[in-house]
């Protein structure tokens, strides 16, 4: 299983959209992965990322999967955890461990139930 954690392209909040770069930037996207293979897309609710989405989506005719909880603004509630010095919150893909952890043969032997791993057992993931 490989793992794509892609943040939206450039972007604009009021109204929720992407800019011209933005738009370019997911066409870019779309290029590169379509070399992968993928076979399942995830986007969170926000406009912004579908947006980025679409074009792979569309590339490789896959509709995407909206999940609510992957909206940055919760995902940060639920999943940033600590950092090191306990002063400050950080996302977990920040952390080496964390990625580490992330591409380990355990995890990836449990293939679409990764979300499962004990290491994600005090967040709301899946």
């Amino acid at each position: 299983m490989l793992l794509f954690y892609i943040r939206h392209g450039d972007n604009t909040y009021t109204p929720d959209a992407l800019t011209p770069l933005g738009e370019r930037q997911a066409e870019a996207l779309a290029k590169r992965l379509s070399l992968y293979g993928l076979n399942k897309i995830f986007t969170s609710t926000a406009k912004r990322t579908i947006l980025t989405a679409q074009p792979t989506c569309e590339l490789l005719k896959i509709k995407p999967v909206e999940l609510d909880w992957c909206h940055e603004t919760k995902a940060w509630c639920q999943i940033a955890i600590p950092n090191e010095k306990g002063d400050d919150r950080i996302w977990p893909a920040h952390m080496e461990n964390f990625r580490q952890q992330m591409a380990s043969p355990e995890l990836l032997m449990m293939g679409d139930n990764w979300h499962q791993h004990p290491m994600f057992e005090n967040t709301t993931c899946g």
